[in-house]
């Protein structure tokens, strides 16, 4: 079968759903969304903490654009959330000063919040016994409590606008793993198997897959990526009741790569995130086969080769360090024991959930 619309969208994450709603909701535009797998959001917009963050921790100046676009989004998926599943669990985060030198830091982040648009009463920075009212299974640090962070479950979310979506006349097609066909001024095509979609434009949201599809069409020399997989257990016993527990990271250019302690959206927690490289963007295998496996890849590849991100000495040692404790899981015991005392091994459970994000880097 033949399809023809004015645009496809490729990838039915958070940003292919909300271009392909947009396209089809503001102009009359005939709008294809393609999907390589059988449902919205089965990887990476499906797989995260399912936090919608405030941008306290974005620097002023450097990121106003990214800080803008959050403050946008966080209205934006507040709406959603209530129009699609009726609630939005405002959770509020607890951001922990680990060490002494560190609480300079929280106050610079309660100057950036309000830099970026954040209401005076959404930060404060609270003390020891004021974390135990909130927290009584947090040790008594100081810490920036950021009180307007909330938890959706963003699959079930991107997949009401999917429906919402269908409902205004846009076509989706699921089981698609696209190919381009044809690539002129005039026109594209994609396969999906026996079936080709015909299309004025093509818009590239295919998460994973955005660059192979990129690569298909131009002779790219400028981008390549790496791939960064994050683990998170769930706790057999609820520590934090009614927040997000998360510490100062001991890098600042790693924000949320330390361990922490997230509150689900079904009242449960989970702890993590042990991150690790991996060699392609659905790569869910065990962690330590595929972190030996895409060391080798991306050596051979030649992605180690005249790439700074890999002569950073600072990433060298978060990966050492997350290596240790990928391996030993008691490492990751230490370190969340330090804030939250009570944790044992005996009370991290199963896997919850593994995502990967999708790292584009040039050669600076």
């Amino acid at each position: 079968m033949e399809y023809e619309a004015d645009f496809i969208v490729l990838g039915a994450g958070s940003l292919g759903v909300s271009v392909a709603y947009l396209l089809g909701t503001l102009s009359n535009s005939r709008i294809i969304l393609v999907e390589r797998e059988r449902e919205p959001a089965e990887h990476y917009s499906g797989r995260n903490e399912g936090i919608v963050h405030r941008p306290f921790f974005l620097p002023p100046k450097v990121a106003d654009l990214t800080a803008a676009s959050w403050n946008f989004s966080y209205q934006s998926w507040k709406e959603a959330s209530l129009i699609i599943s009726g609630e939005w669990k405002v959770r509020g985060m607890i951001y922990l000063a680990i060490k002494d030198n560190q609480i300079t830091q929280l106050e610079e982040y309660k100057s950036w919040g309000l830099y970026h648009g954040m209401q005076e009463e959404e930060l404060n920075i609270i003390t020891g016994e004021e974390i135990n009212n909130l927290e009584p299974e947090v040790k008594p640090l100081i810490a920036l409590y950021s009180k307007t962070e909330a938890n959706i479950d963003y699959k079930k979310i991107i997949t009401g606008i999917v429906d919402v979506a269908k409902r205004e006349g846009i076509r989706v097609i699921y089981n698609c793993n696209a190919n381009i066909v044809k690539n002129t001024m005039d026109s594209v095509m994609i396969s999906c198997g026996h079936d080709t979609v015909k299309a004025k434009y093509l818009i590239n949201a295919a998460g994973g897959n955005a660059l192979k599809i990129l690569n298909s069409i131009i002779n790219n020399k400028e981008f390549t990526e790496i791939y960064a997989g994050g683990i998170y257990y769930k706790l057999k016993k609820n520590f934090i009741k009614n927040h997000n527990v998360y510490t100062i990271p001991t890098n600042l250019k790693f924000p949320f790569t330390d361990p922490h302690i997230i509150l689900r959206p079904d009242g449960t927690n989970v702890v993590g995130p042990l991150p690790f490289i991996v060699y392609g963007p659905y790569n869910y295998r065990d962690g330590i086969t595929e972190f030996l496996k895409s060391a080798i890849g991306y050596w051979l590849k030649g992605t180690f080769k005249g790439y700074k991100i890999f002569g950073d000495n600072d990433l060298k040692k978060m990966i050492s360090d997350n290596w240790k404790i990928l391996v030993f899981k008691n490492e990751l015991i230490n370190k969340i024991s330090y804030f939250v005392p009570n944790i044992t091994q005996e009370t991290i459970g199963a896997e919850d959930f593994r995502g990967i994000r999708h790292i584009l880097v040039d050669k600076n």
